[in-house]
């Protein structure tokens, strides 16, 4: 029996040819996209293959590019380099997630470098070395159509020793709701047994971010967030590690919420791992990182990170039929 679609993927017209951004001979791992004027920009994390597909941690950077429609096509502009003029982040970038907040645009992203510090005491692997420093960012302008400048204030958001994320922070995805400014993260627990959310607010989107909870948002190993808020309630999407949720792992869920903090149980099924072009469906081993561009307060394109790890990976969009209601009801299958 061919499984029901889920409240996102339902909602989605097929993709075009050309809704996509790739690189040659590298790797590309998500994308968030901002209108200036006429002209909609995308960032998206990017590293050479010849790094391998778990060289991002300590390779990736970010990259932008421009189209004339939310759903592109993209076309390459250049690295954003200024995003590795800090010291903490002087290495690595990643996870990327931008939005226009009155007249000044933000990008968030996470950066490490391959520092001995309190994080990584213990870290032998160099991986883990660069995956302990992790802490979060982020650059401001009033143009995307030239360079960010990098707060001052960074890193914006960082581990807390003694907490349950004491180990590193990653995967922000930040929204301004009438509450002010929420960020939702990722964190390995302390006790390395899952990747669980947290919850931090801030009065100014350079923070401080203060936690607003003590423990993870949500009772179950998920990871990449992406959070709005939309006709009197915060959305978020996130992608289910175990399947416990969704029905199979690696595959999304919806949550909704009426403060950030607290949310509905249980989750609806958002979508899968198969990806409906105008030339058919595709099945891939990886859907990923979802983002969305929204207008008024409605999603108009969802972004994902897709591929087949370790060979290739690109950046998708697809349109929304339609402005989308998220309705908590029903099962998450």
């Amino acid at each position: 029996m061919e499984r029901e679609k889920g409240v996102v993927e339902s909602r989605l017209d097929p993709a075009a040819p050309d809704q996509f951004f790739s690189m040659d001979g590298w790797f590309v791992w998500g994308g968030t996209v901002c209108r200036e004027k006429e002209r909609y920009y995308l960032f998206a994390s990017a590293w050479k293959k010849e790094y391998s597909f778990s060289g991002w941690v300590k390779y990736s950077t970010i990259v932008q590019g421009v189209g004339d429609k939310p759903e592109g096509p993209f076309r390459f502009l250049r690295e954003v380099t200024e995003l590795k003029t800090q010291d903490w982040s002087r290495e690595m970038v990643h996870n990327p997630t931008a939005l226009k907040i009155g007249d000044t645009y933000y990008l968030y992203y996470i950066g490490t470098n391959g520092k001995a510090s309190k994080w990584n005491a213990g870290q032998t692997e160099e991986a883990e070395i660069y995956r302990y420093n992790q802490k979060i960012g982020v650059a401001v302008g009033k143009t995307l159509e030239k360079p960010l400048t990098v707060s001052v204030h960074n890193p914006v958001f960082a581990p807390v020793q003694g907490g349950w994320d004491c180990t590193y922070v990653t995967n922000p995805s930040v929204v301004r709701g009438p509450d002010g400014i929420l960020m939702v993260y990722k964190s390995l627990m302390k006790d390395r047994s899952a990747m669980k959310l947290g919850i931090a607010g801030a009065k100014s989107p350079e923070g401080p971010f203060v936690r607003l909870k003590k423990e993870p948002i949500l009772d179950e190993n998920v990871e990449d967030p992406f959070i709005w808020h939309q006709d009197g309630k915060y959305c978020m999407i996130v992608k289910d590690m175990r399947g416990t949720l969704a029905g199979r792992p690696d595959e999304a869920v919806i949550y909704t919420s009426g403060d950030g903090i607290r949310w509905e149980e249980p989750p609806v099924y958002a979508y899968g791992t198969q990806i409906m072009w105008k030339t058919g469906s595709i099945s891939y081993t990886n859907v990923e990182r979802p983002q969305m561009y929204l207008e008024n307060g409605k999603p108009v394109c969802l972004y994902n990170a897709v591929g087949n790890v370790p060979e290739h990976t690109f950046h998708v969009a697809r349109r929304f039929q339609k402005a989308a209601v998220w309705a908590q009801t029903g099962s998450s299958r």
